[in-house]
């Protein structure tokens, strides 16, 4: 005993360490890690321990950790050569190729023909675009052993970036004669027969992987996801019952395969969700992921009798309240507030503190207007629990509601923080940064939600490609359609399709965003982006006639597409071909299932042939059908604004406040109005309460009536600060500049007046903007006129 306590920090080391590495062999890893950490602990001169440490790494996808646990390796063992090819490839993989180059030089020089450090000297050169060199390398470890596969497949990887597929393919054959059960090797053949659209041998490629590598459901998924591009939707559920047959007590096979049945055929949902609750009828913890996935999905009819069996069984455990408050939840959806109540204070009278049922009290004061009670009960559950994710939601929404902008963006942030990933706070929060052009915040919030790789992954990856796009990034907007293409979810393949022409459309080549989006269309004839991009391509080839003629074709076709229609009569309206324009749109307010929009379209149609009572008489036509629509609503008020007769136009924006308080477009028109055009001299105050809740608005033309509103009542200071802010946002919108000249005209400052002034009558004439011209040229005539008598 006394010779076993007096081991030294040397060999208590070593003994960790070879438990630790004995560990590692058997597969038992984190007891492996426990003991070669310990092993640091006692001795950190030990190389052995710091090389296991980033084999473990390795194993757990944690690079940068792998890296720094292997420079101590190779610090302490300059000539484990191991060590330092491990280091190289990995400081490759984490974007130091020069570093992964000097470990590559390293072991070269110590062993000429070692072929790994070889290999990945070749990467290196591939990585640095240095591909000749990387070609004649590669051939050179081929004749050394025309087995090496991982020469064989750095080869074909060149070709692929050639373009010469088939070379590729033959190499990657010639690599699986030699290791048949490659996945490495079968997933890069996977992707080359994809590039040659061959999907039978994707579709043989995948399913070799899946037989190779059962549990690897991320194969399975994306056999689905191809399946589905095939059209064969039968054998993509099949899979999907293969993984929930393989892996009966997890509730994740099921929902994906509720999922992709609600994608692809809803009506057999109901069935499959039965056939889960009957098997695990016994099983309340399983019935509560089903039924929460059933609520989630708003099919509360057939979730009551389920939630009820869990009540039974759980009563008031937690599971028993979590499912009372399923219940709860959807009472509410169904609008049945008193059972939605009578649940809630059931469940608060067994725990007053359950911070669910009292998120969703706070949801049914909230319907009912009692914003002071919702607030109070909301600020309750974060101080007892500052993380509740659902609460920081509901409580940005109702400081919305209340007007309090400030404090729901700190919440909605606060939310971020948690989850990077939260729908809400994501739309919000991104939506404020774009709306201020604020691109380069934008896409740090997209990168941190796409970093959770939550349900919204797809979501976030459109928004991304979409502003990588907008800001000419094309090799970064190019690889995240890719990875939008190779998700699971069934609307991925035409998302990346559509994304991929919008691509091609920025990058100014229109024949290739044509062919896209007339792909997309066969499938999807309908979409209506894409009918309206594939226009304005087909404009930017001064090839109008060829759109108007894949227009007629796809009516002749199918005469429901109303989105082809209305377009068609847009570009008629262009060519100023009225008439056909006029019966084709007349022959659909025929039909009984015309919409509002078409009204709104011959409205146009009419103010295009200078005929403004029929324009008039359109929207009364349309509101005589639809007299709560309000598109067709705010479009004639726009007309009456046109016409000067602001008094009929006021009294639609009041009409239509008075049904919605909060419909900021009305509030704001009709600020406008008051401002420019009132009939008192209290108009400027109720337009600046109508206003007041623009103050920080991310809608610029919003926070500019608000400044507009500030300017008018003198307050010169506030409303010049918001004005210049605006400015910087957007710097070419007249009238903004214009609003700008007035405020400096008004605190004194004529010099700065007359520029912005004559930048809002420039910029008007470049855009057509609202700027009215006559008043601008005599408000600077007079401004020039007092410079100079001063």
């Amino acid at each position: 005993m006394v010779l076993a306590g007096c081991n030294s920090p040397e060999q208590e080391a070593k003994d960790h360490l070879q438990r630790g590495i004995e560990l590692y062999k058997k597969g038992e890893f984190d007891k492996a890690k426990l003991e070669l950490k310990t092993s640091s602990q006692a001795d950190q001169n030990t190389a052995d321990t710091y090389y296991y440490l980033a084999l473990m790494d390795e194993k757990n996808k944690q690079f940068k950790a792998m890296r720094d646990n292997l420079l101590k390796a190779v610090e302490l063992a300059p000539d484990n050569i191991d060590a330092k090819l491990k280091l190289g490839k990995v400081q490759l993989l984490l974007g130091e190729p020069e570093a992964g180059l000097n470990q590559a030089e390293s072991v070269l020089a110590i062993d000429s023909r070692n072929l790994e450090a070889m290999i990945l000297k070749a990467s290196v050169q591939v990585n640095q675009n240095k591909l000749n060199e990387a070609f004649a390398l590669v051939d050179e470890i081929i004749k050394i052993n025309p087995q090496y596969i991982d020469a064989l497949l750095l080869k074909a990887t060149l070709y692929a970036r050639d373009n010469k597929l088939n070379e590729a393919l033959h190499l990657i054959d010639t690599g699986l004669n030699i290791d048949a059960k490659n996945t490495a090797l079968y997933l890069f053949k996977a992707q080359l027969n994809a590039k040659l659209n061959n999907a039978e041998n994707v579709i043989a490629d995948y399913l070799k992987l899946i037989d190779l590598t059962p549990d690897n459901d991320q194969y399975k998924l994306t056999l689905v996801k191809i399946y589905l591009q095939a059209h064969q939707q039968d054998k993509a559920e099949s899979i999907l019952e293969q993984m929930v047959e393989a892996k009966h007590g997890k509730p994740e096979p099921k929902l994906l395969l509720l999922d992709f049945l609600q994608a692809t055929n809803p009506i057999k949902v109901t069935a499959r969700y039965q056939d889960f609750i009957d098997y695990h009828k016994n099983e309340p913890k399983m019935l509560l992921y089903l039924s929460d996935w059933m609520v989630s999905r708003g099919r509360f009819e057939e979730v009551k009798e389920t939630l009820a069996r869990v009540i039974d069984l759980e009563k008031n455990s937690e599971t028993g309240l979590i499912a009372k408050t399923l219940r709860a939840k959807v009472a509410f959806e169904e609008k049945n507030r008193v059972l939605a109540q009578q649940v809630i204070d059931e469940i608060l009278t067994v725990n007053p503190n359950y911070n669910n049922a009292k998120v969703l009290q706070a949801r049914l004061w909230l319907e009912s207007k009692q914003y002071a009670e919702a607030t109070d009960i909301l600020n309750k559950v974060l101080w007892s629990n500052a993380e509740n994710e659902e609460a920081l939601v509901l409580l940005s929404q109702l400081y919305l509601i209340t007007n309090n902008r400030k404090l729901a963006e700190e919440n909605f942030k606060k939310t971020l923080e948690l989850n990077p990933a939260n729908l809400q706070a994501l739309a919000f929060v991104y939506g404020d940064a774009m709306g201020l052009k604020n691109y380069k915040y934008a896409k740090t919030l997209l990168l941190r939600a796409l970093s959770v790789n939550g349900p919204n992954t797809l979501f976030v990856l459109e928004k991304l490609a979409q502003l990588s796009i907008l800001e000419k990034e094309w090799e970064f907007a190019q690889k995240t359609i890719t990875a939008i293409a190779e998700s699971a979810s069934p609307y991925s393949a035409n998302l990346a399709k559509f994304l991929e022409a919008q691509l091609y459309q920025q990058q100014g080549d229109f024949v290739k965003a044509i062919d896209l989006y007339k792909e997309l269309l066969k499938q999807l004839p309908e979409h209506k982006q894409a009918l309206r991009a594939m226009a304005q391509s087909y404009e930017a080839l001064g090839k109008r006639n060829d759109m108007e003629t894949y227009l007629n074709q796809l009516l002749v076709n199918d005469q429901q597409i109303l989105s082809a229609s209305l377009l068609l009569s847009e570009l008629l309206v262009l060519d100023k071909q009225f008439d056909k324009a006029s019966i084709l749109l007349e022959a659909l307010i025929k039909k009984q299932t015309a919409e509002p929009v078409v009204y709104i379209e011959l409205a146009k149609l009419r103010l295009g042939q200078n005929n403004t009572k029929a324009a008039m008489q359109a929207y009364q036509d349309g509101l005589r059908r639809y007299p709560d629509n309000l598109a067709l609503a705010l479009a004639q008020a726009s007309l009456f604004e046109i016409e000067g007769d602001f008094t009929v136009a006021k009294s639609i924006y009041q009409a239509l406040l008075e049904k919605n308080q909060d419909l900021d477009i009305a509030a704001n028109n009709l600020a406008t109005l008051l401002i420019d055009h009132p009939t008192g001299s209290e108009d400027i105050d109720k337009a600046f309460a109508l206003v007041e809740k623009f103050k920080e608005s991310y809608q610029l033309n919003y926070r500019d009536t608000y400044a507009w509103a500030l300017i008018k009542q003198g307050n010169l200071a506030e409303g010049l600060k918001i004005l210049n802010q605006i400015i910087i946002a957007e710097p070419e919108e007249p009238i903004f500049r214009y609003h700008l000249g007035v405020a400096h005209f008004k605190n004194g400052n004529n010099g700065m007046a007359i520029s912005e002034i004559k930048q809002a009558i420039d910029l008007a004439e470049k855009k057509g903007s609202q700027v009215d011209k006559v008043i601008a040229e005599k408000l600077l005539q007079e401004i020039i006129g007092k410079s100079r008598g001063g």
